[in-house]
């Protein structure tokens, strides 16, 4: 018999970036944001100017499978591979969301360089960079 799915804090509070208002983000940001709140606001701002985007939610942290309760290891996506894919038009980017104080991971930084040299777009995004953030998703 399968067992009641447990819901985390966590994912009762999920911000999405259909929830977020873009024109509060200002404020919101020179606040602490976790990677996940400040995803939020940068897809808000993403889709107001007709961006299509992809998030890999997979992770490579062990889970606990919900019917058996076996701990499963394989990794599920590239470790280090940006957290976002922007695509609008003929645009691409690629985008590492950071928190205020987070660094990359020797990964990610792999991945940055790798990308970069086959002619990407690639940044690497703080709240901090909020105005730049903007002013590169509103750009044609």
């Amino acid at each position: 018999m399968r067992q009641p799915r447990r819901t985390s804090t966590a994912a009762k509070t999920r911000v999405s970036a259909a929830t977020v208002d873009p024109v509060d983000a200002n404020a919101v940001l020179l606040g602490a944001l976790s990677e996940r709140e400040f995803q939020a606001h940068v897809l808000a701002v993403a889709k107001r100017n007709g961006w299509h985007w992809f998030h890999d939610q997979a992770t490579n942290a062990p889970r606990r499978c919900p019917g058996c309760g076996a701990v499963r290891r394989g990794p599920r996506n590239a470790a280090g591979l940006p957290d976002l894919l922007l695509v609008r038009g003929e645009r691409l980017i690629w985008a590492e969301l950071k928190a205020q104080d987070g660094t990359t991971t020797p990964e990610q930084r792999e991945w940055i360089a790798r990308l970069r040299a086959a002619g990407e777009t690639v940044h690497v995004w703080r709240p901090a960079d909020w105005p730049v953030i903007e002013k590169e998703l509103a750009r044609e």
